[in-house]
């Protein structure tokens, strides 16, 4: 009996995942689809973004000052040096060391010259630094 139920709400989990998934396309969110209403620029246009919290955000133009810092900076730091010219916008970055390790020093030619700052930096420390953009 156990292995009949096992099968039957395997092969209904199979049956689901097969469906085609639906996602309210671009123009029901309001967005181009990554939450960028307007396509970032380096001429200091305005650009607007809506935050994890579903708020629409509008920056006076692309961050040139760019702080990251919280206690899981190592995924903040691998997603944000994907980026082309991350290294040079990037002047603050939290602790990222992993056990003694830290692999930004190794991927980032200017880690010497980026401020470190403690895991629980506070508010006054980061801004101090001036940033744009503090991505926690």
């Amino acid at each position: 009996m156990k292995r009949f139920i096992l099968s039957i709400t395997f092969l209904a989990l199979l049956l689901s995942s097969c469906s085609p998934q639906t996602s309210p396309s671009p123009t029901e969110r309001g967005d181009g689809g990554d939450g960028v209403t307007e396509a970032p620029n380096e001429q200091g246009e305005a650009i607007t973004i809506v935050d994890a919290l579903g708020r629409q955000v509008t920056l006076p133009a692309v961050p040139q000052r760019i702080v990251i810092t919280g206690k899981a900076v190592f995924m903040l730091a691998d997603a944000a040096y994907l980026f082309p010219g991350a290294s040079e916008k990037i002047v603050a970055l939290g602790d990222a060391g992993q056990g003694g390790r830290n692999f930004i020093q190794w991927i980032d030619p200017d880690y010497a010259a980026k401020q470190v700052l403690d895991r629980d930096a506070g508010a006054e420390v980061i801004a101090a630094l001036q940033p744009d953009v503090v991505l926690l």
